[in-house]
Order: structure tokens, then sequence, then C-alpha cells
């Protein structure tokens, strides 16, 4: 069994679009090759319906540049460039698999084939090419959750600026505990039934309390 690289990522496109019918596209001009550059083009193949409604397929690189050369061990210096066609490459396949209830995309890892940034240029390419206008699409990479968790953790409150309108009304809906009632108390004490407005600053090495403050 060979052990595979898969990257998580979250796809987002228009409401009005569903991805799915994007892979499943077998349109002709669908099916063209995207040209990413003078030496790279990108194809979409082999895309299948799985039963349980999840899409599997490849996306394929051609890349006509940094061809490696063949040789022989132990035959001196013969590095003799590979033979190629006019217009042949080699081929980088990536296997994904997309799971349209969670909108995920599941792509092997290949450091010469497709990034999320090209996938996302052969879409745009598609689009242009089919007149859809307006087309935009996003895919970022999941993190785990306890990358996540790790991430949330790293965040530090340096500020906050609040403006409150009708802060004695907190006090009248029974607002029972957390900083914003010792504030409504203040607008109630000094009578600012209109608005209140306050700046938290936290020291340079210090931070606020996140908790509180999204509480």
């Amino acid at each position: 069994m060979v052990n595979k690289k898969v990257t998580c990522y979250s796809v987002n496109i228009p409401e009005s679009m569903d991805f799915v019918q994007l892979l499943l596209d077998n349109e002709e001009s669908s099916l063209k090759p995207f040209v990413l550059d003078q030496y790279r083009t990108i194809e979409l193949k082999y895309t299948q319906i799985q039963k349980n409604g999840s899409i599997v397929g490849l996306f394929v690189t051609t890349s006509r540049k940094n061809i490696p050369p063949a040789h022989k061990p132990g035959n001196g210096d013969d590095y003799t460039a590979l033979p190629l066609d006019d217009g042949q490459g080699l081929a980088y396949p990536n296997v994904f698999l997309y799971d349209p209830q969670f909108k995920v995309l599941y792509l092997e890892t290949n450091r010469m084939g497709v990034s999320p940034s090209k996938i996302c240029a052969y879409f745009e390419a598609r689009a242009i090419r089919d007149s859809i206008p307006t087309f935009w699409i996003e895919i970022s990479p999941l993190l785990k959750k306890e990358a996540y968790e790790r991430v949330e953790n790293m965040v530090r409150i340096k500020y906050v600026n609040l403006k409150l309108a009708k802060p004695t009304g907190l006090l009248r809906n029974n607002l029972s505990k957390g900083s914003l009632r010792g504030l409504a108390s203040i607008s109630d004490q000094l009578n600012a039934d209109k608005y209140m407005q306050c700046s938290f600053t936290a020291d340079k090495v210090k931070s606020l309390k996140k908790g509180e403050i999204l509480r």
C-alpha cells in the first residue's frame, strides 16, 4: 500500500452555482486543457460521482519545462535527454475527492502538480471561456482541530472601542452579570441614556481578557 499526503481545502463559489456541476461538466469546451503558461497545462480528467455523492477524479498538470535526462546507472556520463514528441511533457496527476455536503476538497499533495491557486485559475479561465459573468472561486486550507485551537489561543486583543446605544436599557433587560452591567450602571448613575462610548487599551506586553470581551 502506498501512503499519500492529502490536504483538505474549503471550496467557496457563488451561491447560484454548484461546484459538483463544474467538476462533472463533460462539455467539449470544458474538457479542453487550460494553458497555465508556455510550459504547463492543466486538465480535469476521469471525474466520477460515487454512491455517497462524493466526486473523485484527477487534476493533471503537464510540464514541458526542466525535463530531467535519462541515465543508465554505471554508464559513465550518459545523461541523455528524454525523447519527447513535439508538445509532449511530463504528467503530474493529483487525485482529488470532493465532499459536496461539507464543501471540502481532499487533494493529493504533489509538489509538481496543481496547487489551490492553479485550480482557481483553471476554473476562472473556464468561466471566461464559457461566458459566465461575475464568477469567483476561493479554495482555502482547513486546519485540524488542534491547529485551530493553537491559532485561536495566539489571538491577543490590544484594544477595544465600544459604543453602546441606550446603555441603561441593559439594566431594564435584567442583565445580571458581566462587564456590560458595570458599564450600564455607570451610565445610569450619570443619566447617560442616549449612548455611551469608551475605549479599553492594554499594555504592550499584556492583552485584554479575550473571553470576557467575547461574552
